[in-house]
C-alpha cells in the first residue's frame, strides 16, 4: 500500500513537473513573438525596464549574461537558494553572517559564529570541534541528519549518522556563511528537513596576495596558518595551509588537525568557465565521555571516565563545476555540472570498551542543473531552474570486540529530478514555486560472525510555494507552504549487530508553513522576524529499549510531532560612515516541540530549548580599534532519550564573550575571551538508564591572542 500511495505521489510530481516546463515555453513563445513584430511601444517599455546587457566585441573573455531581474547593486545575493537569488527576492528566512561579522567574533570554528543565530542551537560532546552539533528548527539528538551543511555547494554529510565534520571546514578560509532556515528539500534533498547551512570560502583578489595568521590560548592551544592567492582576468587562485594543537581543557580532550585547502578557476571565456576545489584534513583527538553528578563532585568537571579512549580521521575531497552563460535573444541561459567526490576515513578505539570500530566513506555526486532567465512581459519575469542530483556512496564498517567481528559493506544510491520556478511581477510580486521526485537504492552486505544480504529502496517528493509582496523597496512579506522528507541514514536502515534490516522503518514527512518579514528600509536598520509551524510523521528517533532483545534500534515515533515558534533577528549601525560607530545586534527565539499524541502526548522533545535569545554590540571608539561582545542566553531542555520528561532538566545558561581588535595597516592583533564569567554549565545531556542523567560538562573561562600579517 505505500508504494502504491508513493508511486502515485511520484506520477503526480513528474506531471506537474512536464505541466511547468511546458507552460513555460508555451508562455514565452507568444510574448517574444509580440516583443519582436508586434506591438512597438510595449517592446520600447520593455527596453527601458530590463537591465542593459553589456559585452565586448573585442573582448573574447567577457562573459555574457542574461536580463536578471532588477537587483539593488548593494543587495547580497545567496548561492544557497541555488538559482543564485538576491536576498530581496528569497520568501524564506534567510540569514547571512558576513566577513565582518567574523572577524569581530571570538569563534574558532564555524559552529561558534552559529550559536548567536535565531532559531540555532550548538552542542559539544567532545570538548574539541569533533564533537559539535548544530541543530536548526528543534530536532535535539538527530539535528545532525536534518541540517544540510554545504560548502561551496558541496554536500559534507555523509549517508552514515556521523554528520557533518565541521573541523574539516577551516575558519580563515571562510568569506561568509548562507543560512536558510526551515526545510529545504526542494532545493537539496535529503538532510535538509531543518534547514541548509551554506559555507562560501574566499574568492582570489586580482593581483597576488599573502597573509600569515597565528594565535595562542590556555591549554597550550596553538593554531598556526597562512593563505597565498592570485588572479588576473583569465585564471585565479587560491591555497591555504593550517597546523591546529590543544592540549584541552578537560582531561583526554586534546586535539592535533592538519588542513589544507586549495581552489583554482579559469575563465570565464564567451561566458564559459570552470572552478576546481581539493582540500585535505587529518585530526587525532580524544573522547572523554559523560559524567554522573556523582562522578562530579568526585573527580571535577575536568575529570574523565574514559581516560584512554581516542580517534582519528582524515577527509580528502575534490570538486570541478563547469559552467557555461549565454543568451539567445532575450533569454538568458546558464549551464552547470557540478561534480563532488568526498572519502571519509575514521577509527575509534574504545579502550573502556574493549571494542574499536573503523568507518570508510567514499561518495560521489553529479549535479547537472539549467537556468533560464527571461521577461515574459514588460511586467513579469522568470527564473526557470531544472536539474538532476544522482548520489553514489560506499561505507565499508568494521566492528571489532573481545567477542564479536562485525564486518558490513553498504551501498546507495540515489537520484532526484527537481523543477523550481521564480516569478516576479511589476517588481512587487514574488511567486516561487518548486517540486522534487527522487528514488534511492540500499544494498547491505554483511560479514563475520553473521553473513547476510539485504536490499531495499524508498521513493520520495516534496514541493515549496512561496509568496512575497515587496511593501517597500527594501522590505518584504511573505509566506511559504513546503513539504519536505528525510530518508532513514544507512546505520539507522541497519544494524550489524544481529538485528539486521530494520524493514519498518519510514522516512519522515513533514508539512511546514511559515509567515515572515523582512525590513531594511532605514539601511542602518535590519530586521527580520517569522513565525513557523511544522507537523512532522514518522520522525526518526533511537529507542534505546527497542529492537531484538531490547538492546536498542532505531524507530518512527509513533505519532506526529509539532513545532511552532517565533524568531526574530535584528541589528542597527550607527555612524557606519565615520571613523568611530557602534552597531548593536538582538536575536530571540521562542518554539514549541512536542508529540501530538501517542504514549508522550504533549511531552516535550528532548534536547530541545523553548526559548533562547542572544545580544551584543560591535564598537569602534577610534580608527583601527574594535570592541566586540556578545551575550547568549539558552533555556531549560531535557535529556536525550527523556521523551517522557521525567528527569531534571538541563540548567539554562547566560554566557559571556569579548574580542578586542586592532588593524594597523597590513597587521592585526586581537584578544578574545569566552565564558568570560566562568559560568558553569552543561550543554549536553543523556538518560543513563538508571533512573538518571549523565552530563558533557561545557568549557569554563578561555582566552585567546593572536596576530596576522597581510601582503
Amino acid at each position: 500500500m505505500n508504494r502504491k500511495v508513493r508511486s502515485e505521489q511520484l506520477r503526480k510530481i513528474s506531471c506537474l513537473f512536464l505541466v511547468v516546463c511546458l507552460l513555460n515555453i508555451g508562455w514565452s513563445w507568444p510574448f517574444s513573438k509580440d516583443r519582436v513584430t508586434g506591438n512597438a511601444q510595449s517592446s520600447t517599455k520593455n527596453e527601458q525596464t530590463q537591465p542593459a546587457v553589456t559585452t565586448s566585441p573585442t573582448d573574447p573573455k567577457a562573459e555574457i549574461k542574461g536580463p536578471p531581474r532588477p537587483v539593488a547593486a548593494d543587495v547580497t545575493v545567496l548561492q544557497v537558494t541555488r538559482t543564485e537569488d538576491p536576498i530581496a527576492n528569497v520568501t524564506r528566512s534567510i540569514a547571512v553572517i558576513d566577513q565582518e561579522e567574523i572577524k569581530n567574533s571570538t569563534a574558532r570554528y564555524v559552529p561558534e559564529l552559529l550559536k548567536s543565530k535565531a532559531g540555532i542551537t550548538v552542542t559539544n560532546t567532545t570538548g574539541n570541534p569533533k564533537g559539535m552539533t548544530v541543530d536548526m528548527r528543534g530536532f535535539g539528538d538527530t539535528a545532525n541528519r536534518n541540517v544540510l551543511v554545504l560548502v561551496d555547494g558541496r554536500r559534507t554529510n555523509p549517508m552514515d549518522i556521523s554528520g557533518p565534520d565541521w573541523s574539516a571546514i577551516p575558519l580563515e578560509t571562510v568569506e561568509r556563511i548562507e543560512i536558510i532556515r526551515g526545510p529545504s528539500s526542494v532545493l537539496y534533498g535529503d538532510n535538509a528537513a531543518g534547514g541548509v547551512i551554506n559555507v562560501v570560502t574566499k574568492k582570489a583578489k586580482p593581483g597576488v596576495h599573502a597573509e600569515a595568521e597565528t594565535e595562542i590560548g590556555l591549554h597550550q592551544y596553538k593554531q598556526t596558518g597562512a593563505t597565498v592567492s592570485g588572479a588576473n582576468d583569465w585564471a585565479n587562485g587560491l591555497f591555504h595551509y593550517e597546523n591546529t594543537q590543544d592540549d584541552g581543557w578537560r582531561n583526554n580532550t586534546q586535539y592535533w588537525a592538519n588542513d589544507w585547502f586549495g581552489k583554482f578557476g579559469v575563465g570565464p571565456f564567451y561566458g564559459a568557465g570552470v572552478n576546481f576545489t581539493a582540500g585535505h584534513h587529518r585530526d587525532r583527538y580524544g573522547l572523554p565521555g559523560d559524567l554522573s553528578v556523582d562522578e562530579m563532585e568526585t573527580m571535577g568537571r575536568t575529570g574523565s571516565t574514559t581516560s584512554k579512549d581516542h580517534a582519528w580521521s582524515q577527509e580528502t575531497y575534490f570538486t570541478a563545476d563547469p559552467e557555461w552563460k549565454f543568451e539567445l535573444g532575450e533569454n538568458g541561459f546558464t549551464l552547470s555540472g557540478f561534480n563532488s567526490f568526498q572519502r571519509r576515513l575514521a577509527k575509534a578505539d574504545y579502550v573502556s570498551m574493549v571494542s574499536s570500530a573503523v568507518n570508510n566513506l567514499d561518495s560521489y555526486e553529479f549535479q547537472p542543473k539549467m537556468s533560464w532567465t527571461r521577461s515574459l512581459t514588460d511586467w513579469l519575469t522568470s527564473k526557470l531552474t531544472t536539474g538532476l542530483d544522482f548520489f553514489s556512496g560506499t561505507n565499508d564498517v568494521k566492528n571489532v570486540g573481545t567477542t564479536f567481528t562485525k564486518l558490513a559493506t553498504i551501498n546507495k544510491k540515489s537520484l532526484d529530478v527537481y523543477v523550481i520556478e521564480n516569478f516576479s511581477l511589476w517588481d512587487k510580486l514574488l511567486l516561487n514555486m518548486g517540486f522534487r521526485g527522487g528514488w534511492a537504492k540500499y544494498r547491505f552486505d554483511q560479514s563475520g560472525d553473521t553473513t547476510n544480504l539485504d536490499r531495499t529502496g524508498m521513493r520520495n517528493a516534496s514541493f515549496d510555494f512561496g509568496f512575497g509582496y515587496k511593501v517597500f523597496e527594501r522590505s518584504l512579506a511573505y509566506f511559504d507552504i513546503s513539504r519536505s522528507f528525510r530518508m532513514p541514514a544507512t546505520d539507522e536502515f541497519y544494524s550489524t549487530f544481529g538485528s539486521g534490516l530494520n524493514a519498518g522503518l519510514k522516512q519522515q514527512q513533514e508539512m511546514d508553513y511559515e509567515l515572515g518579514f523582512r525590513d531594511n528600509t532605514f539601511k542602518p536598520l535590519n530586521m527580520n522576524m517569522n513565525l513557523f509551524l511544522a507537523d512532522i510523521k514518522d520522525e526518526i528517533f533511537y529507542d534505546p529499549s527497542g529492537g531484538p532483545g531490547g538492546w536498542g534500534a532505531n524507530a518512527n515515533y509513533e505519532s506526529p510531532t509539532r513545532r511552532y515558534g517565533l524568531e526574530t533577528e535584528s541589528s542597527l549601525k550607527f555612524f557606519e560612515k565615520r571613523w568611530f560607530n557602534i552597531a548593536p545586534f538582538f536575536n530571540l527565539t521562542a518554539q514549541k516541540v512536542y508529540f501530538k499524541g501517542g504514549n508522550y502526548s504533549g511531552k516535550t522533545v528532548p534536547l530541545v530549548p523553548e526559548f533562547k535569545y542572544a545580544t551584543g554590540f560591535v564598537l569602534a571608539p577610534v580608527n583601527g580599534l574594535t570592541v566586540s561582545t556578545e551575550m547568549n542566553h539558552l533555556g531549560h531542555q531535557f535529556a536525550i532519550n527523556d521523551e517522557a520528561n521525567d528527569l531534571p532538566k538541563l540548567k539554562s545558561y547566560t554566557v559571556i564573550d569579548l574580542k578586542v581588535r586592532y588593524n594597523w595597516r597590513w597587521a592585526t592583533v586581537w584578544i578574545s575571551f569566552t565564558n568570560l564569567f566562568n559560568k558553569k554549565y552543561s550543554e549536553y545531556s543523556v538518560d543513563n538508564w538508571a533512573g538518571g542523567a549523565d552530563y558533557y560538562p561545557a568549557q569554563g573561562r578561555n582566552v585567546v591572542t593572536g596576530f596576522s600579517l597581510k601582503y
